[in-house]
């Protein structure tokens, strides 16, 4: 199974329902990434972040240690073409890896 940060979001967003002559103000319940364990099953997890983005780096920092100790993890970085827009260091994604003090028997990142 394939989990994206992306399709799975962090919360779903509320949709109006609307009827045949009038739009209510009530709204349909969703599903997300908070109410579903999308690890369940998972072979292997692959981070994706965009060098030229910060914010994309702070979401890896945030949902990593989420993921099961159990599951192998693998963070990729895109637009290494970009080098003279980047805003996320390599070392930096290095020591942060390094300061997960993941135990010895956890899966590797």
């Amino acid at each position: 199974a394939v989990v994206s940060t992306q399709s799975t979001g962090d919360k779903g967003k509320p949709q109006k329902r609307e009827g045949l002559k009038m739009e209510t103000e009530e709204t349909a319940p969703t599903l997300d990434a908070e109410f579903i364990d999308v690890y369940k099953g998972t072979s292997g997890v692959i981070m994706m972040l965009d060098i030229t983005k910060y914010w994309t780096y702070e979401y890896v920092q945030r949902e990593l240690p989420k993921i099961p100790l159990d599951i192998p993890v693998i963070i990729m970085a895109s637009h290494r073409d970009l080098e003279d827009k980047r805003s996320v260091l390599t070392e930096e994604v290095q020591q942060f890896i390094r300061e997960l003090n993941r135990p010895a028997e956890a899966a590797e990142v």
